[in-house]
């Protein structure tokens, strides 16, 4: 594995977490740790970003929770720039 992913404070590794969660969260995950080590920080927590909108609508998606899904989650575009 490569040196950015062994370089987090607490130790872990993401693997150590990740290979027990859904693809998308552990992609969150993923990058979130990643981030501040790989050297484009702002771009891994955009990725981090677009895998947790991913895995909130499949879990909107799977539950038919359209009607409560959050206001900052409409508004994300717009709160972020985008």
């Amino acid at each position: 594995m490569s040196d950015h992913y062994r370089e987090h404070p607490s130790g872990i590794e993401p693997w150590d977490i990740v290979r027990h969660e859904t693809f998308t969260r552990g992609n969150v995950i993923k990058y979130v740790m990643r981030a501040p080590y790989k050297g484009d920080e702002l771009g891994d927590l955009f990725k981090a970003l677009d895998y947790l909108v991913e895995e909130i609508e499949q879990v909107i998606e799977m539950n038919e929770l359209a009607e409560q899904t959050p206001k900052v989650l409409r508004n994300l575009p717009t709160r972020i720039g985008i």
